[in-house]
């Protein structure tokens, strides 16, 4: 009895199961690709370029369509804070940093009440 009950026990679980849970994951993820920014930035000396790509890690009940359509706005928004940014403080491992933080505040003013989870950095690259 002890032998069949554990062979219950440790049955393998049903391929609607597995199903169920990757569809829950799937949903769970909702990224909202923004258009690639580029900007000119003055160490008073030279003139720098910087270039961004950035992917937005949404909550799930915001639609990634709608928020993919403020991408103009957010990249027009960001061209203004980055007018006041020194290159210098986009050196090493505080570039990223400082970006992530620059889109988070400007995409949150533009999306209102849809809610970013964090700013994923694809691409920054300063020549």
């Amino acid at each position: 009895a002890a032998g069949t009950g554990g062979a219950f026990l440790l049955k393998p679980g049903t391929a609607q199961a597995g199903r169920v849970v990757g569809d829950t994951l799937r949903t769970a993820a909702n990224y909202a690709r923004l258009p690639a920014m580029i900007f000119t930035l003055s160490d008073g000396d030279r003139l720098r370029e910087l270039r961004v790509r950035v992917v937005l890690d949404m909550e799930p009940t915001a639609p990634a369509k709608t928020v993919e359509s403020y991408g103009p706005r957010i990249a027009s928004a960001m061209t203004n804070v980055m007018l006041e940014t020194d290159p210098g403080e986009l050196r090493g491992r505080n570039g990223a940093f400082y970006i992530k933080d620059a889109v988070m505040r400007t995409a949150a003013k533009e999306l209102g009440a849809m809610k970013i989870r964090q700013v994923l950095v694809q691409e920054l690259v300063m020549r």
